[in-house]
């Protein structure tokens, strides 16, 4: 069993990640915004991103971290600007973590740094190619996070999150969407009902995510089902 700090735990992923840690007996700490968020038996340590609360993160000692927290409202986090905050927060979050004796770090990035999502993508061989702000920015926080972790003793990893779904969903994504219109007997029109995407089930993906930062694995990862 292991001690596992989960940034983002509040969140649609981060939330589950959390239950599912819980629920297979790890040690477990929420960094939050406000308090009252988390499940029993799970440490909450408010604060956030942009000022990390150094000393609480440190009474944990966690020994493994999973950072999911970034913006992530459907029809904003595309393009939003606040995407290249999110790049410098967690470069000095992952410099603060190891400093304090952190050997595992897992950061979730996402399946459209890839150049295209047409066929398989393969973490070794598919061109990373971002086109948006969200995107790119992942992108290069992987690199730097490659760059600044070089020497520290931490094993990164990059999970490439495809496209989850379940409860806790934001009710304007595609799925959670899709379910409140047929509860209320409507129809849903499909702009493109040819394309196929790699949908996870969030409890399979936040199982995925544990099974990765409780690994010795290093380098990127799809988290996805290899299916559309």
């Amino acid at each position: 069993m292991a001690s596992i700090l989960v940034t983002g735990a509040s969140g649609f992923i981060g939330s589950a990640v959390v239950r599912h840690a819980l629920a297979s007996g790890h040690d477990v700490a929420g960094l939050v915004r406000g308090s009252g968020r988390l499940p029993p038996g799970a440490v909450e340590i408010p604060g956030d991103l942009a000022s990390p609360p150094w000393e609480d993160i440190a009474r944990f000692s966690p020994e493994r971290v999973v950072h999911s927290a970034w913006i992530s409202t459907p029809g904003v986090y595309l393009e939003s600007p606040e995407n290249e905050a999110h790049v410098d927060w967690s470069l000095r979050l992952a410099c603060g973590l190891a400093e304090r004796g952190v050997r595992r770090l897992l950061v979730l990035g996402t399946c459209i740094e890839y150049q295209t999502l047409q066929g398989v993508c393969s973490e070794d061989l598919t061109p990373i190619r971002p086109s948006s702000t969200y995107a790119r920015a992942k992108a290069r926080l992987h690199e730097n996070l490659n760059r600044d972790l070089a020497g520290t003793g931490v094993g990164l990893s990059w999970g490439r999150v495809f496209y989850p779904y379940g409860e806790g969903e934001h009710p304007a994504r595609l799925c959670s969407s899709l379910v409140a219109r047929f509860r209320r007997g409507e129809t849903a029109e499909l702009r493109t009902p040819d394309s196929a995407k790699d949908y996870i089930h969030i409890d399979d993906l936040a199982a995925a995510i544990l099974t990765v930062v409780t690994s010795d694995s290093t380098g990127a990862v799809n988290l996805g089902p290899g299916r559309g």
